[in-house]
């Protein structure tokens, strides 16, 4: 028999397919191939049916570029997913219930309570294995309903919202429309949040900038958890509000779906293979950086250069997620003769608008070996030199465009998955000019090593709050009256060890501080250059002042850190002493050269890398004869994985 099912179809069809309503071919091949085919040509009739021109091009832009969006499986999930109930219901049973879970949550590193659920649940469950979880691909499982609510109420916060009228159909497309920000699970959201934030609409801000800032305010009882939320994929919106933890890449999305369901213009980008954070377009051809639900967006700020740069943390590439597909012109070479990162057509670059120093790069190359040249920079932790830009050889010439400066780089061509290196390693300097590194075996010089890999942002942050710190010292233990014997003026970078402006003699010694504190080790010596030890007292409360005795354990894997302010710390030497020095470090990510480990130099020479022998510490540093000009390489065989690039520069460590 003939059911209205099958009639209702087939008139569908008709309606889609007659001559002025067919849908573009790009729409079409998706068409083709999609397993929810019936709920997207629904949708598309819907628009079609009721006249709403622009909102069926909104709906043409969603099923063109969704053949290629995908979630994980979420029933691979779910039996790990348990810990974000777990979490609910402890903040559930306070009293009143916790709504800020920056607020509940310590400061620091990784609350416990987190992480021994999750040990639970880890063994009992076993590892969550990203790789192996299978895909579901958006265009084989998404309705109808679900993007006619999306399309809706996108196109109504566009329209209404003051901060988004002036926005392009196409901005409109990249920054409001889309229903996904990166990887997450398909979840009902729009009309929810629409709903939930409404608010923002009476607060009289016309400017989206100032509208963001207030938005993003409502949002600081997220807290950020790498730690353990780096075990799972992006997180769906039921699993962040009730865990209300998350990776950066979480804090992103959840922020996306809040400003987006406003019609503030959003997205998240990252520096490849690395941390990410949100974009928002400024109206004036510049992107605002900022962390979603921790910093805030500020115009003619960089939060990647206000927030992560450091030694160890230098920007190359800063890429966006796009729901629209990007075209790069490789279609004439083999599926293995593109490298990973460019096989994602969702990914824009958008360096040269982040308010970053950036500068063009030009080097010779043949262009017998191909007719793409691609550009590397040395990953630490995967031990290898990883592609991050591209550009066409023309004349013998390649030209990189808005690249991040004071970084090394490496010129290669890339065939069959394998590189074919098209020039020595080159360092861009912050003024656009180039130093080539490759190395003088015939010329050698003195390389005083004392750390493998640059400072980090985290270890860059707790240095800087070091500068202006004073060691004092008195004979009252109340300290009325004290001598200052020095101030921190210098950024240290590693263990430093300084002369004091007096020995006294002095029974209290003392460091004091007006702002955080992150201390790894603190040794006093008298004169002769002995270490001074005695009972050590602090301004602190009992459970800052019980972590005090981490400075002077002589371990530089714990550490001493207090979060909320000012204050000092110091010891009783028991009777007045004569002060030599005092020595200090940091927090740390324990990358300087410790003391009975090996170690092992390299420098890169024909496109690899050569030893210059083995050594074990007897200090702090390591002494090595190295050929002049080479591009450097220093493993811990004994611990530890992070490993960077150097060359020497006026006797010091330049990190590439």
């Amino acid at each position: 028999m003939f059911s209205f099912k099958k009639l209702n179809q087939i008139y569908v069809l008709l309606i889609l397919f007659s001559c002025q309503n067919s849908p573009p071919k790009e729409v079409l091949r998706v068409l083709e191939r999609a397993g929810a085919r019936a709920e997207l040509e629904e949708c598309i009739v819907h628009y079609q049916k009721t006249g709403q021109e622009e909102k069926l091009r909104a709906a043409y832009f969603l099923i063109a570029n969704m053949d290629n969006k995908y979630s994980y499986r979420q029933e691979s999930i779910e039996k790990h997913a348990v810990l974000f109930d777990k979490l609910d219901s402890l903040y559930q049973a306070q009293e009143p219930p916790v709504t800020d879970a920056q607020a509940f949550w310590p400061e620091g590193n990784n609350p416990n309570d987190i992480e021994k659920y999750w040990d639970t649940i880890y063994n009992k469950r076993g590892e969550l294995n990203l790789s192996s979880l299978p895909k579901v691909y958006d265009m084989d499982v998404i309705t109808a309903d679900y993007l006619i609510e999306n399309i809706d109420y996108a196109f109504k916060v566009w329209k209404e919202r003051s901060w988004a009228r002036q926005l392009s159909f196409d901005e409109f497309c990249e920054f409001i429309l889309p229903y996904r920000a990166t990887n997450e699970p398909l979840q009902v959201w729009r009309k929810r949040l629409f709903e939930e934030y409404a608010w923002i609409a009476d607060e009289g801000l016309m400017d989206v900038v100032l509208a963001a800032k207030r938005l993003n305010d409502s949002l600081k009882w997220f807290k950020n958890n790498y730690y353990t939320i780096r075990h799972f994929p992006d997180l769906k919106l039921d699993h962040l509000l009730k865990g209300k933890i998350g990776a950066c890449s979480d804090m992103c999305n959840l922020t996306v779906y809040v400003f987006r369901s406003q019609g503030i213009p959003l997205s998240s980008c990252y520096l490849h293979r690395n941390t990410s954070w949100n974009v928002l377009p400024s109206g004036e051809g510049k992107a605002i950086g900022f962390l979603g639900t921790w910093s805030d967006p500020e115009r003619n700020t960089s939060y990647f250069k206000d927030e992560l740069v450091s030694q160890a943390n230098k920007v190359g590439k800063i890429y966006m997620h796009t729901y629209r597909k990007i075209r790069y012109p490789f279609s004439d070479l083999p599926y293995q003769d593109i490298p990973d990162l460019f096989k994602s057509s969702n990914v824009r670059d958008i360096t040269g608008i982040c308010q970053l120093n950036t500068k063009n790069l030009e080097i010779q190359v043949s262009d017998s070996l191909g007719k793409y040249v691609f550009l590397c920079e040395w990953k630490d932790l995967k031990y290898d030199w990883d592609i991050l830009d591209w550009t066409e050889v023309y004349n013998g010439k390649a030209t990189f465009k808005d690249l991040g400066t004071d970084k090394v780089y490496l010129p290669v061509f890339y065939k069959n998955r394998f590189f074919r290196f098209a020039h020595d390693p080159v360092y861009l300097t912050k003024d656009g000019s180039i130093r080539i590194l490759k190395a003088d075996t015939f010329q050698k010089e003195k390389a005083i090593i004392y750390r493998k890999m640059g400072m980090g942002f985290n270890e860059s942050r707790w240095a800087k709050h070091m500068v202006g710190a004073r060691f004092e010292a008195s004979n009252d233990p109340e300290f009325r009256a004290f001598t200052e014997l020095h101030t921190i003026q210098k950024l240290p970078s590693k263990r430093e060890r300084i002369v004091l402006s007096e020995s006294g003699p002095f029974r209290y010694v003392r460091y004091r501080s007006d702002t955080l504190m992150g201390i790894a080790e603190m040794t006093f010596f008298d004169e002769q250059a002995n270490r001074l030890i005695g009972n050590y007292f602090s301004s602190f409360d009992s459970e800052a002042h019980d972590q005090v005795k981490r400075a002077f354990d002589g371990d530089i894997h714990s550490n001493f850190t207090y979060h909320k302010g000012g204050g000092f710390f110091g010891m009783d030497l028991g009777k007045p002493t004569r002060l030599g020095s005092v020595e200090y470090l940091f927090q740390n990510s324990f990358n300087t050269v410790q003391k009975e480990d090996s170690y092992e130099l390299f420098f890169w020479e024909k496109n690899k890398w050569v030893s210059l022998g083995k050594q074990k510490a007897n200090d702090e540093t390591l002494e090595y004869q190295v050929p002049k000009n080479a591009l450097l390489l220093l493993k811990n065989l004994s611990r530890g994985k992070a490993i960077q690039v150097f060359f020497m520069q006026a006797g010091e460590q330049k990190w590439g």
